[in-house]
């Protein structure tokens, strides 16, 4: 990392009205950092995306908007086309392409449209007369967020399978139908959504209770890398994660929307910590023309800082972690801020720096703002010249021509070759075959080629599909197994005409076969595709694949997730059930798991008390967080927890310590906590109090006072005598008043007693003064 202090640029550089002349900034070796703009060429850019011509379209604000809290629209976001016209690396022309816009949040261009999130709305835009302005506007979906917070949705992106997806804050949404306007869905937790290019067919991905996921990007295998805000607080936490189907993130305080997601066991944690960070744009580096050793890796943008980052990721089992992460640019001037970050076809980082906005936007009184109205910087190697790319004719090229371009050495032309063959159809197909069915084909072209053929609806391309889950490479594998699940689910198979539907529940039936037969033995990372593909065709013939490797998985969450939740797809209770007597804790975690979310759930305290004081942990864990949401079982546990009495191993005293204090109200677990806390045994009793002491607002029965009132003495034991008061600051019972102030003021037991005793005083004390009432 070098640091160049006080390096003067031209006043290209600077936009709007800064006069400065020079800029501080932090790079890594070997690198340096320009402008990518001629000087007011833009105003508070905050995203951008490239067309296949290299023409750079930024969002961006054209004037302040209003304060957050503000309930009208600010009407001030644009999308601008930029061009370089002289080829020497820098914007020079802008047009405004699409105005009118609230905050335009994220970008992305498919075939001959650019999508644009600008909430509430996700819009497609068309220049049809290429005068460098949209003549077509169309709203393809609607009801994410609102036009007037600035960190409320996210994107879109175009996945490898032709599929959009954008992520959702944490607020309001309200998504309608496109024909008949009702409500599909509505809420308020955070969400990855996905829907076709044409707005149809919205689904959520997954989502939680994290508070602002922001950008993501996509492996060539097709796995999802998002940056996420406030993954987690306390601290805080910002995080890449990664993204997999109907997959459940934290935050863990967030408990009413992760309660909205189905559990398939504990929330999946992130792959990479980021600090306090405010992270906010993310790119796959793929080229490595900057440094090989940085292809596919990982370069996000931080507000806090105004930093580039960039992450390392390694395979571990079905998901990543990061190896290291590192600054490799930083801006040390006044009022910037990082909001996105992409690759431009010769190789180089372009960044954007949308300046002070975000401050203005804001409710802040700091009186110290530059009034930076934001640029775009080039990244690139100062011993490599600027080389413009050359943009093939694809309207000259053959099919077979095009084919050929999906092993292409860039990126942006085999995402271009892939489009183009999609776009022109069944054309393609034979040469889509020669691909797939010829040894000397690269795993690249191959794995491409599936991508082309997930954007088709022919009978050929789904057999072709199936034929790249035979392949050797591991990447084609998986990105068939993601094929398939986006193509073939039984809703769309039972939209087909009766006919058809049967032709295409029997090619159903042999596709799953392959698939059932990669979870049993694939890889994890395909294995765990693979069980997405069979979940969402429901496929009940592959529970028992599923089951097999779901009792071979070690310390992988993200493949359990995926096993469990095609469980829950294929929704075959009876066929599920069978396998709780299988003797592996594993598959019988997740059985229940299953069977507890099922939609078709029938699942009887019957079928749980076998497990209640499991000797596995998790399987444990699962019983007790089951128990918990079905308080209706409570007469049926405490009679089990009778039987247990005379015997409180320590698995059960972790599962009696689970179930017993948030339902300590019901009348039979009442019953059975009384008969602890009366025992003769003095560790039975002890322990009754431990659970009283944990057990949120319950009453206090009578026949337990006179025990609390004889562990207050002066001469009580002092462990009972501390859960004693531990119980009486959950519960404010000033029956006690007296004795707890006896022995606050005592000087004959031990301090942290007394200090336990006076709090216990000035929580009866807010009782008098009305604050709160008695044993709440």
């Amino acid at each position: 990392m070098r640091h160049l202090g006080n390096f003067l640029f031209s006043a290209l550089l600077l936009a709007g009205s800064n006069e400065l002349s020079g800029v501080d900034f932090e790079i890594s070796d070997g690198l340096d950092a320009k402008p990518a703009v001629t000087a007011d060429l833009v105003s508070h850019p905050l995203t951008f995306t490239l067309d296949d011509r290299g023409r750079l379209y930024v969002t961006e604000l054209k004037r302040q908007a209003p304060a957050i809290d503000s309930s009208a629209s600010p009407v001030s976001g644009q999308v601008s086309q930029l061009e370089d016209t002289n080829a020497d690396g820098i914007f020079d022309k802008a047009t405004v392409f699409a105005d009118q816009l609230g905050f335009p949040q994220g970008a992305v261009w498919v075939d001959d449209s650019l999508y644009v999130l600008a909430p509430p709305e996700l819009w497609r835009f068309s220049d049809r007369d290429d005068d460098g302005y949209a003549d077509v506007r169309e709203i393809i979906a609607t009801g994410f967020g609102t036009s007037t917070k600035p960190n409320d949705a996210h994107g879109p992106f175009i996945h490898p399978n032709g599929r959009l997806y954008w992520t959702q804050g944490r607020h309001e949404f309200s998504i309608p139908d496109q024909d008949t306007g009702v409500i599909l869905d509505s809420g308020s937790d955070a969400r990855l959504w996905t829907s076709w290019i044409s707005g149809s067919d919205i689904e959520t991905f997954a989502g939680g209770g994290i508070d602002n996921p922001t950008q993501i990007d996509f492996t060539d295998s097709g796995e999802i890398i998002g940056a996420i805000n406030l993954f987690q607080t306390q601290p805080r936490v910002d995080a890449l994660t990664h993204w997999i189907y109907q997959g459940n993130y934290p935050r863990t305080d967030q408990k009413k929307n992760l309660a909205g997601f189905t559990q398939t066991g504990t929330p999946l944690p992130p792959i990479s910590h980021l600090g306090d960070s405010n992270v906010s744009g993310l790119h796959r580096y793929r080229s490595g023309i900057l440094n090989q050793n940085w292809t596919d890796q990982w370069f996000a943008t931080h507000l806090n800082g105004a930093s580039v980052t960039r992450t390392r990721l390694s395979r571990t089992g079905s998901t990543y972690d990061a190896i290291d992460t590192e600054t490799i640019f930083r801006l040390l001037r006044a009022g910037s801020h990082l909001t996105d970050v992409t690759e431009d076809h010769n190789g180089d980082l372009l960044v954007i720096d949308t300046g002070d906005w975000f401050l203005a936007s804001s409710e802040s009184t700091d009186e110290q703002v530059s009034q930076n109205t934001g640029t775009i910087y080039r990244i690139s190697n100062p011993e490599s010249p600027y080389r413009a790319p050359s943009y093939p004719e694809w309207n000259q090229l053959t099919a077979e021509e095009v084919a050929n371009l999906l092993s292409a050495e860039e990126d942006w032309i085999q995402a271009k070759a892939i489009t183009e063959l999609a776009v022109r159809g069944a054309p393609s197909i034979p040469e889509l075959r020669r691909l797939l069915m010829r040894t000397n084909t690269t795993a690249q072209a191959r794995r491409n080629a599936v991508w082309t053929l997930a954007r088709m609806k022919f009978s050929e391309s789904a057999d072709l599909i199936f034929e790249a889950l035979k392949d050797q490479d591991p990447d084609v594998r998986q990105a068939a197994c993601g094929a398939i699940s986006v193509t073939r689910t039984w809703q769309n198979v039972a939209a087909n005409q009766p006919a058809e539907r049967n032709v295409e529940l029997e090619r159903n039936r042999t596709i799953s076969g392959a698939l059932a037969e990669i979870v049993r033995a694939d890889d994890a990372p395909v294995a765990r595709t693979a069980a997405v593909a069979l979940g969402r065709m429901g496929e009940f013939r592959s529970i028992g694949a599923i089951l097999g490797r779901l009792g071979r998985v070690e310390k992988d969450r993200f493949l359990e997730h995926s096993l469990i939740y095609a469980l829950i797809e294929i929704d075959d209770f009876e066929t599920t059930r069978g396998a709780l007597s299988s003797g592996n804790s594993k598959i019988i975690n997740g059985v229940l798991h299953a069977l507890n979310e099922m939609p078709s759930a029938q699942l009887e305290i019957f079928d749980v008390l076998p497990f209640l004081d499991s000797s596995d942990p998790n399987l444990r864990d699962t019983v007790i967080a089951i128990a918990g949401e079905h308080p209706d079982w409570d007469a049926g546990l405490a009679n089990r927890f009778f039987d247990w009495t005379e015997d409180l191993n320590e698995a059960r005293k972790a599962t009696l310590a689970g179930i017993i204090p948030p339902m300590a109200d019901s009348p039979p677990v009442a019953d059975y906590l009384t008969s602890l806390i009366e025992s003769d045994h003095d560790e039975i009793s002890t322990f009754g109090l431990e659970l009283l002491s944990l057990a949120p607002k319950v009453r206090l029965r009578s026949e337990w006072k006179p025990l609390l009132k004889a562990n207050l003495a002066l001469d009580a034991d002092e462990i009972r005598r501390s859960l004693t008061l531990d119980v009486l600051l959950r519960h404010r019972d000033l029956e006690f008043k007296a004795q707890v102030k006896a022995l606050s003021n005592s000087p004959d037991i031990p301090r942290r007693t007394r200090d336990k005793a006076r709090e216990v005083m000035e929580s009866f004390n807010q009782v008098n003064r009305g604050n709160k009432s008695p044993q709440e």
